[in-house]
C-alpha cells in the first residue's frame, strides 16, 4: 500500500510553489489551471487526496462548491449549494485562518443531518483541512483538502494552506474583477448596439415625417394654385392647364382629362 506524505512541505517547496503562484497571478492564468497545479503539487508534499474550493454568495446566503481535483469517485460536485450558517466544515471560529478536522466519521456521527459532511465520507475521506479565502477585504470562501487517513493533518499544514488560500484568494479576486470588467463590456456594447439601432428608427421616422410634410406641402401648392386660377379667370382652358402643370411634378401620367356633364344630360331627380 503506497504510504501518503504527512511531512509539511519544506521551506525551499513553499517558496518555489509561492513563486509559481505569482508568475500564474502576473501572467492571468484562469484559476482552474493554477488549482491543477497545485493539486498535482501539494499530492507530493502533503495529505491531498482532494482539493475543492467553496465560494460565498453573500446574496443568497449560500456557500457553493467550486472546482474539485481528486483521485476517486466524485459525489460532493460542482454547484453543490449549503446554507452559510452551515456550511462549514470544519467550522471556522471568527478571527482564526483555518480549521481541521481529525475524524469525519466522528464529524458525520456528530451532525448526522449535514449532507456534505456524509458525501465526503461516501467518498471515502477520513480528515480535511480548511482555509478561509479572502478578497477585498472579507472572506470569499474556503480551500479544503481531504486525506484518506484519519488525523492527517498538523497546524504546519494548516499554516501552509492559510498561505495558499491567501494567493488563491488574490487570484480569485483578480478572476472576478475581469469577469466584472467583461459584464461591463457587454452590457457596453449593447447599450451601443440599443443606440445605434435606436438612431437607426429615429433616422427612418424622422426621413418619414420630413416625406409627409413634403406630400402636405406639395398638396397645399397645388390646391393654392388652382385656387388662384380659378379666381383669376373664367378660362377653363386654362385653369385645366394650371391644374396639369400643379400635377405634373409629383403625378406619373401620360393623359389627363375632365368629364364634364351638360345640365340637360343629367338625369331625373339630379
Amino acid at each position: 500500500m503506497e504510504m501518503k506524505p504527512t511531512a509539511c512541505p519544506t521551506v525551499a517547496q513553499q517558496l518555489a510553489l509561492l513563486e509559481r503562484f505569482g508568475r500564474f497571478i502576473s501572467g492571468g492564468q484562469a484559476l482552474e489551471y493554477v488549482l491543477g497545479i497545485v493539486y498535482e503539487e501539494l499530492r507530493g508534499c502533503l495529505p491531498c487526496d482532494r482539493l475543492s474550493l467553496r465560494l460565498i454568495f453573500p446574496e443568497s446566503g449560500e456557500m457553493r462548491v467550486g472546482p474539485v481535483y481528486m483521485d476517486g469517485p466524485l459525489k460532493l460536485a460542482p454547484g453543490f449549494r449549503e446554507p452559510m450558517a452551515t456550511g462549514v466544515l470544519p467550522p471556522i471560529p471568527a478571527g482564526l485562518e483555518t480549521a481541521i478536522v481529525a475524524d469525519l466519521l466522528q464529524a458525520r456521527a456528530d451532525s448526522p443531518a449535514c449532507v456534505r459532511t456524509r458525501l465526503l465520507v461516501e467518498e471515502g475521506w477520513r480528515s480535511g483541512l480548511s482555509a478561509v479565502m479572502t478578497a477585498d477585504g472579507g472572506p470569499v470562501g474556503t480551500l479544503d483538502l481531504f486525506a484518506r487517513e484519519p488525523d492527517a493533518y498538523r497546524p504546519e499544514h494548516a499554516a501552509f494552506a492559510a498561505t495558499l488560500a491567501g494567493a488563491l484568494g488574490i487570484l480569485l479576486e483578480r478572476g472576478r474583477l475581469v469577469s466584472a470588467l467583461h459584464a461591463g463590456e457587454r452590457e457596453l456594447e449593447s447599450a451601443r448596439s440599443f443606440a445605434r439601432t435606436f438612431d437607426e428608427r429615429l433616422a427612418s421616422e424622422l426621413a418619414r415625417q420630413t416625406a409627409d410634410l413634403r406630400r402636405t406641402e406639395q398638396t397645399q401648392r397645388i390646391l393654392l394654385e388652382i385656387a388662384q386660377a380659378m379666381h383669376s379667370t373664367l378660362d377653363l382652358t386654362h385653369v385645366f392647364r394650371t391644374l396639369v402643370n400643379a400635377l405634373r411634378p409629383v403625378l406619373s401620367f401620360e393623359r389627363i382629362s375632365i368629364l364634364m356633364i351638360a345640365e340637360d344630360e343629367r338625369g331625373p331627380g339630379a
